[in-house]
């Protein structure tokens, strides 16, 4: 009789002992380059979207003339996955595994897809090309930078990104519109390839003749006006995903502590580059754990915008 009770304890055990599925991982990079499977030639203007397993918006950018696309700065993503769309060819979508990631934390992806037949198509409707693309950089719960010139040089406001909207004035010329506030493109620098750049100078490689009047300022942000990077994010309950007020949150390596609000939030302001380590104690008489302890690399001291939910289980 014992033996038949301690196969199914064994069983039970050997089952527990398996490593959970990772929650979320670290992505720094994702790049590569789109081409038609038909022609084997690159594929010019398709959107690229990185998602989260939840289908969660992370980042998003379009593919230029080569058909390259580059993605950076992504933080940590739960299931990532990129998306791949476009009214000229079918929808592709390719999951992202932590052991396809290289010791920085990137990963180059070519990809071909398949052409949807012209009867087939979708006709454009909706937004203006130059509208709907300039949207795309401003990616809600991220940054971007809007500079100023002023007497002793340039200086620039890190704006987080709560609501966008891109339109046209009567007269024709492009508005960016996030938090309810009107920005002019020309002033304002967005996530690229580990840096700032201006939008306009990224926007003028998608039409073939000039939109935009020369404005006189840098090309990218200068490392010296930029914020000080942040480590960010939410503590929630695993299985609920509400969030959890008044657990401890301490970044490793600068040795902060910090506790979550209201909503589950945590902040760290990193002031070198490195890489860090987040652990989280569960508020007093809670039973719960860190699901994981996760490193982050912090590759600049300057204007890494970096978010890191954290989870606890019973």
């Amino acid at each position: 009789m014992k033996r038949f009770v301690f196969i199914p304890t064994l069983f039970t055990f050997l089952c527990l002992a398996q490593p959970k599925e990772a929650i979320e991982f670290q992505v720094d990079k994702v790049s590569g380059t789109i081409l038609n499977s038909a022609t084997q030639k690159p594929v010019y203007g398709v959107k690229v979207k990185l998602l989260s397993g939840n289908n969660e918006l992370k980042d998003s950018t379009f593919t230029d003339k080569s058909g390259y696309f580059v993605i950076e700065l992504v933080g940590y993503v739960w299931k990532p996955k990129i998306r791949i769309e476009s009214r000229n060819f079918q929808l592709f979508n390719r999951k992202i595994q932590p052991n396809e990631l290289d010791s920085e934390n990137q990963i180059v992806i070519d990809i071909s897809i398949d052409p949807i037949p012209e009867n087939e198509r979708i006709p454009l409707i909706g937004k203006k090309n130059m509208e709907h693309r300039a949207e795309t950089f401003f990616i809600e719960g991220n940054v971007f930078y809007y500079a100023t010139l002023i007497n002793t040089g340039l200086s620039a406001e890190r704006v987080i990104i709560r609501s966008r909207e891109a339109f046209k004035n009567n007269d024709g010329t492009l508005v960016i519109r996030v938090n309810d506030i009107d920005y002019d493109p020309v002033r304002c620098y967005v996530p690229q390839i580990g840096q700032y750049e201006n939008l306009t100078s990224i926007m003028e490689e998608y039409f073939e003749n000039p939109v935009f009047k020369s404005s006189g300022n840098p090309v990218f942000l200068p490392n010296k006006v930029l914020e000080p990077s942040i480590i960010f994010g939410t503590v929630r309950d695993k299985e609920t995903g509400s969030p959890i007020f008044g657990a401890a949150v301490k970044l490793f390596g600068i040795g902060n502590q910090r506790i979550t609000d209201k909503s589950g939030k945590f902040a760290f302001q990193v002031l070198s580059a490195g890489t860090y380590t987040l652990h989280v104690s569960p508020p007093l008489r809670s039973l719960s754990k860190q699901m994981n302890q996760p490193e982050i690399k912090i590759n600049n001291e300057r204007g890494v915008w970096l978010r890191s939910d954290q989870y606890l289980v019973q």
